[in-house]
């Protein structure tokens, strides 16, 4: 969430899982980059270029220290979620799924994550079935009935 205006009247943005408003800090040091340090990260052996890729692993330690990753390393940036769906929908499901598998989604999903979804059940024959909700809440009660030995 987002609070920001616009034409003179406060708004509050709840839609920030895609381009969203950018909070000063973010775009004073995006600015920053582009006017100061922009190099070829992994790509470059001279001095800008290294400082730019320490502090890109410094900021995937950070991360993974956050989220109790064992390596640093596991850390992958994209481009925003819906790559990163992408990503796990095609790699995983292409590798470890079989044909009348299922995938199960809440009915609440954003389409971000429910497309790839279908896509991989075109390709590999996949069922996507979505688990219901209850006034709006996903229960552990309502998963378990979905649950098969195919999910």
């Amino acid at each position: 969430m987002l609070k920001t205006k616009r034409h003179g009247k406060k708004i509050i943005y709840f839609y920030i899982a895609s381009t969203n408003f950018k909070p000063n800090s973010v775009i004073k040091d995006i600015n920053y980059y582009y006017m100061n340090e922009n190099s070829n990260s992994r790509r470059g052996d001279y001095d800008l270029c290294y400082q730019v890729d320490q502090t890109i692993t410094e900021t995937r330690k950070l991360i993974a220290n956050f989220i109790n990753a064992k390596l640093f390393k596991e850390i992958v940036s994209t481009s925003g979620v819906t790559m990163s769906i992408n990503l796990i929908a095609f790699s995983y499901a292409m590798k470890f799924l079989k044909k009348d598998d299922e995938i199960l989604l809440n009915q609440a999903e954003h389409d971000n994550n429910v497309l790839p979804w279908y896509q991989v059940g075109k390709l590999i024959g996949v069922k996507i079935k979505f688990i219901p909700l209850d006034k709006g809440q996903l229960t552990l009660k309502n998963v378990q009935k979905i649950i098969t030995k195919k999910n």
